[in-house]
């Protein structure tokens, strides 16, 4: 039982890409566009921000010069701070086209794992008119999310700051202290994003559910199976920072922007069978509850019927 609770989520997983086999056609649909969209947000904002990385690039070797006037100096750092700022604009800019590409993707990933799992034979077009009230409810449930990530670092930076000054006197064991704790910070993070992830997954499936309302069911669903939700997210993030750490550090803009179609693509890859491997806990967190799981019924009917309401109109 022991062996079973460690390494269960290895079954989570063999059961995801037995379902990704069963439904490949819609599943390399879903994560084709989702690869699209978020590679012509990475290449848009790109080459918007190109010309002024390069001047803020140029500027900043100009100043590791030496002998320079203190007039050219200044004048350099002034036009540096408006290449700054022109590149901070353009990301803000880009913000509301990555959420709504964010959003969009989450909610076909899960809904094209549903379908995966439940071994029905949907198309892409078949949920596309349930797609933008989906990602209404995906919002607000993401949006209670980085609150609690936000209170979170907040409380824990402020417990750090604590523990540091406590201990000025003995500066030697501080970087240790403070890489355990971040270490322990990180790993209960994770622990407590299973039902984080889980909430996003039941506001897609769960038309009853979203926001505050799926935190509290997705923390009653994963009781008993956090292990194996802590397992997905570890193996999660160790593959994220691996595709993070290989493409970071470019030493051109055409080497970011291979760099990062190169992310952009394991992203997508990874992501997908993650939320497939949700989606699979999901269904099993409900049978252990002794919760009814209506594939047939619920969201999928509604899906299989659409073609036929639009007929009937």
């Amino acid at each position: 039982m022991e062996g079973y609770e460690i390494l269960g989520f290895l079954l989570i997983l063999r059961e995801s890409m037995k379902a990704i086999s069963k439904n490949g056609k819609l599943i390399a649909t879903i994560t084709t566009i989702s690869i699209l969209l978020n590679s012509l947000v990475l290449f848009a904002e790109s080459f918007s921000t190109k010309p002024a990385i390069s001047d803020f690039r140029l500027r900043e070797y100009y100043l590791n010069l030496p002998n320079k006037r203190p007039s050219n100096y200044v004048d350099a750092a002034q036009k540096m701070m408006k290449d700054a700022q022109i590149i901070d604009g353009l990301e803000l800019l880009y913000l509301l086209p990555s959420i709504a590409v964010f959003l969009f993707s989450t909610v076909t990933m899960i809904l094209a794992s549903v379908v995966a799992y439940s071994d029905k034979n949907l198309s892409f077009r078949d949920f596309l008119p349930r797609i933008p009230k989906l990602c209404l409810r995906t919002l607000v449930t993401s949006f209670y999310l980085q609150l609690l990530t936000l209170g979170y670092i907040v409380v824990f930076l402020a417990f750090l700051i604590s523990i540091m000054i406590l201990n000025m006197d003995h500066p030697l064991v501080l970087k240790p202290i403070a890489i355990t704790l971040g270490i322990f910070a990180l790993i209960f993070l994770m622990y407590l994003t299973v039902a984080w992830h889980m909430a996003l997954v039941i506001s897609v499936i769960d038309k009853s559910y979203y926001g505050l309302e799926a935190l509290g069911k997705a923390g009653r669903l994963v009781k008993g199976r956090r292990v194996h939700g802590l397992a997905l997210s570890l193996l999660y993030t160790v593959l994220m920072v691996i595709i993070t750490w290989v493409s970071s550090n470019p030493k051109s803009v055409s080497m970011m922007i291979i760099c990062g179609s190169f992310a952009t693509v394991l992203n997508c890859l990874v992501t997908m069978v993650y939320f497939m491997s949700y989606t699979v806990l999901y269904f099993q967190c409900k049978k252990t509850h002794g919760e009814e799981i209506d594939l047939d019924g619920n969201m999928l009917e509604e899906y299989t019927k659409i073609p036929q309401q639009e007929d009937v109109v």
